[in-house]
């Protein structure tokens, strides 16, 4: 084939996290493909209900790591790819891994780790194909880190109130709570076998460097029609704005305003799940006022949240006092 270089192919990293349906999808195609290294992370294990539409897995595997699972498969269709597997959390993963691939793929069931995974490429400055299944629908994005691609906290398509969803603020259930009512988003092996496939044809094009990525893309598997959607980045998202690169977040507080309430508002605005704010090396409590927790307009506050994987940086500015 004219421009294909089987060397970038059989020397690239890609990084897979989740090994579910889209997952089983890439991973099989990446490793009939010849890809060099293919990193899994999953700290699931299989289950019956995975059978369907998840093809790397058979009855005997239930109850066993799926990361493990789809290496010793892998290896039968190829066996000379490199696979490393971790199975635990995408949030336990050091970020020297991250940084060590050509690309990282999102193929996750959670909008909070899929975030989480969007601020991790963002800052190790790695592209990230991302996607999703919903019944009879799918989609596919690719997030360039530099780019005028929008990333998961710019792009317009996720409405707020779906944003907000995870977000927990003082006084109501904490995560615990919230993982008790975890959403299930069913779907069937057809469309993921036409999103999967689609997933790893913007990993070759972008490791060979041929034509342009798709940007958005939307599937519906019932009327067989794609919609592509030009999205642009935004200069003042807190994840890959240019704006926030620049300048630090601030918000105007008064003395007296408890942390309680700036967790609050920090909350709401950026859709957060539970953040946590530090001063120095002090984890503020959210009955301290800005007073007694010390803080100053020289001194920033750290905010820590499950949904980022790097702290966002605030400095607040004190209202005059009036008489």
């Amino acid at each position: 084939m004219p421009n294909w270089d089987q060397n970038k192919i059989s020397n690239a990293t890609v990084f897979l996290a989740g090994i579910g349906a889209l997952g089983c999808v890439v991973a099989e195609i990446l490793t009939m493909m010849g890809i060099g290294k293919l990193i899994i992370v999953d700290f699931d294990t299989v289950e019956l209900t995975n059978l369907n539409r998840q093809w790397l897995f058979r009855n005997e595997d239930i109850g066993k790591s799926k990361a493990l699972v789809a290496k010793e498969r892998l290896k039968t269709l190829n066996p000379s790819i490199d696979v490393i597997t971790f199975n635990q959390k995408i949030e336990d993963i050091p970020e020297s891994v991250y940084s060590s691939c050509d690309l990282i793929v999102s193929s996750l069931d959670t909008f909070e780790a899929r975030r989480w995974l969007n601020s991790m490429c963002i800052s190790v400055e790695k592209p990230l194909i991302d996607a999703g299944l919903y019944e009879f629908f799918g989609h596919v994005q690719v997030i360039i880190s530099g780019s005028d691609s929008a990333c998961l906290e710019c792009q317009p398509l996720i409405p707020e109130n779906r944003l907000q969803q995870v977000c927990t603020l003082p006084g109501e259930p904490r995560k615990k709570e919230r993982d008790e009512q975890k959403e299930v988003f069913p779907s069937v092996g057809t469309v993921s076998a036409v999103i999967g496939g689609i997933m790893s044809q913007e990993i070759v094009k972008l490791l060979l460097g041929l034509g342009t990525p798709i940007g958005y893309l939307f599937y519906d598997g019932l009327s067989e029609e794609f919609t592509k959607i030009e999205l642009k980045r935004r200069l003042d998202c807190f994840v890959c704005g240019e704006k926030w690169k620049l300048d630090e977040l601030r918000y105007f507080v008064e003395r007296d305003e408890k942390i309680g309430e700036l967790r609050r508002r920090i909350a709401l605005i950026y859709g957060l799940a539970d953040p946590t704010m530090i001063v120095g090396t002090k984890i503020v409590d959210d009955e301290m006022t800005i007073t007694e927790a010390e803080i100053s307009e020289h001194a920033p506050i750290f905010v820590i949240d499950s949904t980022v994987a790097k702290p966002i940086r605030v400095r607040v500015v004190l209202t005059p006092d009036f008489v």
